[in-house]
């Protein structure tokens, strides 16, 4: 059972989370040159690319982590009793 661990966050960070914000660069990159009636380059296409796939990359293995820590059975939320962190080293 997965439910209330780690993996439920990563899976919406996976599929809700890069889906919707990749659209999100998409329209950016696509919307303001047809706005400023600008022509879309080379560069800006580059650009595109040089932000979104390393975004993209840094949120699978985030999500990945997530996924398994989530089915090691790490919870998603702890109580702390008395407002104390149970580990801390102080």
């Amino acid at each position: 059972m997965v439910h209330n661990t780690w993996f439920v966050t990563g899976h919406f960070h996976l599929t809700i989370a890069s889906t919707v914000l990749l659209t999100f660069f998409a329209i950016f990159y696509w919307l303001i040159p047809v706005l400023t009636g600008r022509v879309f380059t080379k560069q800006l296409n580059r650009l595109a690319i040089v932000q979104a796939v390393p975004w993209a990359i840094g949120m699978f293995l985030m999500a990945v982590i997530m996924h398994i820590v989530g089915l090691l059975g790490a919870p998603w939320r702890t109580r702390e009793e008395g407002g104390v962190y149970i580990f801390s080293i102080y």
